[in-house]
This record gives C-alpha cells, structure tokens and sequence, in this order.
C-alpha cells in the first residue's frame, strides 16, 4: 500500500499543518490515506489522484461531498469532505514549482 505520507512526504507534511490549524477534526485521517492511482486524463501536467481511507472508522460514510478550495503554498488543492467530516480525497489543479507532485505519481504509477 502507497500511504500518502510515504508516497509524498512533502505533500503531506504541507496538508497536516493546514488540517491542523484549519481542520483539526479531519488532520487524524490524513494518515489512513493510501493512494491508490493517477488520473488516467491525457495531461502530462496532471497531478490529479485517488486516495482510500484504510481506517474502518473513515470508510463508506454516507452523505453529500462537499468541496473546499484551500491554499497551502504555491499548490491549491481542493478537499473532498463527505457527510459528517471525512475527508474523501483531494483534487490538485496545479503542482508545486518544481513538479514534486508529479514526480512522486511518475515514480510509483509511471
């Protein structure tokens, strides 16, 4: 399994300090997150991917998805918040400056 901390460590370390002043109620299930693939879209600059939580007590959460656009650096991701509070996944429109993001998708996924 590809946990999001370990996959992109930067990534996460950026997002844990935002959930954490921003969300502190959704930063624990940063760390259940695996990324489980990359947008299969035909833009080489994607950096768009899917995340699953692992934790039982995150998983098939009924309700509508609600998005958010944050801003954490030079990146802007948007979360995917579902039902009570549990964060569903992230979509990323446009990648660090020097494309870590889409290094760390090209190195596990190709």
């Amino acid at each position: 399994m590809d946990y999001l901390h370990e996959l992109m460590p930067r990534f996460y370390i950026n997002m844990k300090r935002y959930l954490d002043s921003e969300w502190p109620e959704l930063s624990p299930q940063l760390d259940t997150l695996i990324v489980t693939r990359r947008c299969g879209c035909e833009d080489p600059n994607c950096t768009d991917f899917s995340v699953k939580q692992t934790s039982n007590k995150y998983q098939k959460q009924k309700g509508v998805i609600h998005y958010y656009d944050t801003s954490i650096q030079e990146i802007h991701p948007t979360l995917a918040i579902q039902g009570d509070n549990y964060l569903k996944g992230f979509e990323i429109t446009n990648d660090y400056r020097d494309g870590y993001i889409n290094r760390c998708l090209e190195k596990r996924f190709g």
